[in-house]
């Protein structure tokens, strides 16, 4: 059995086993397993892959970076995983589009779905784990402008506090 398809059974024992009988894996097969385990109920998969190697601002290929992937789906504990664990908080996919730019277009789109005012859970930890609202994306559009085109007040004021340049 490959790494991947240890990882994709969410068993942490058969991960460790996969681990301790390849002593060839290269660090993209351990990052590409890592970015597998993102949807891993045990964590201890994904501090199992960082502690043999992986790296945690690894991009694969025609993929999103794992720690955006994490964002994506919604994993408040994946980010605070990979954050202790060295993760970029302003990585960027293809688009230009930092982990902070996804929590915020998923938080503003479901508020605007379901009528109520946006919740900053996600986007708040990454912003608490000092993600940039001020980094850009491919198209020029900061976390700022974001949330400002969108009338998202409590985003912007909390933004503006750190960054009052921008106001």
């Amino acid at each position: 059995m490959n790494l991947r398809d240890a990882v994709n059974t969410d068993q942490y024992e058969l991960v460790k086993s996969v681990l301790e009988k390849s002593s060839n894996l290269g660090q993209e097969e351990l990052s590409l397993a890592l970015a597998a385990s993102v949807d891993c109920e045990d964590l201890r998969i994904m501090q199992l892959l960082i502690e043999h190697g992986a790296d945690v601002n690894f991009i694969p290929p025609d993929c999103m970076p794992v720690l955006n992937w994490a964002v994506e789906q919604g994993r408040a504990d994946v980010i605070r995983l990979l954050a202790e664990n060295g993760a970029n908080m302003n990585i960027q996919d293809n688009m230009g589009n930092t982990p902070l730019h996804i929590a915020l277009d998923i938080e503003i789109t479901s508020a605007s779905e379901w009528s109520h005012l946006p919740e900053m859970e996600i986007s708040r930890l990454l912003y608490d784990l000092q993600a940039d609202p001020t980094v850009q994306d491919k198209e020029g559009i900061s976390c700022i402008d974001m949330v400002r085109e969108r009338s998202f007040p409590e985003a912007l004021d909390l933004f503006l506090k750190r960054y009052p340049e921008h106001e």
